[in-house]
């Protein structure tokens, strides 16, 4: 059974993808100056979900990553 839900609604009908504790779950939504990542994952050894949202450019870009935002799902 999936952990994790993603969820984007576009131009067209939402859609869903699915991710495992083991997996994780990694979303993007990017334009043509750079994009804006999340990611979700479980961790084992304090038994949490975690996130990490970051801003990075797009491909081929000129700058670097930078962690928007962090910590424990639901704290």
């Amino acid at each position: 059974m999936a952990h994790f839900r993603g969820l984007v609604q576009g131009g067209r009908s939402a859609a869903t993808r699915l991710g495992h504790k083991t997996t994780g779950l990694t979303v993007e939504a990017q334009t043509w100056a750079g994009k804006v990542t999340t990611r979700v994952w479980h961790d084992a050894e304090t038994d949490c979900d975690r996130y990490e949202v970051t801003q990075d450019s797009h491909e081929g870009g000129y700058w670097d990553r930078k962690v928007l935002a962090h910590g424990v799902v639901g704290a």
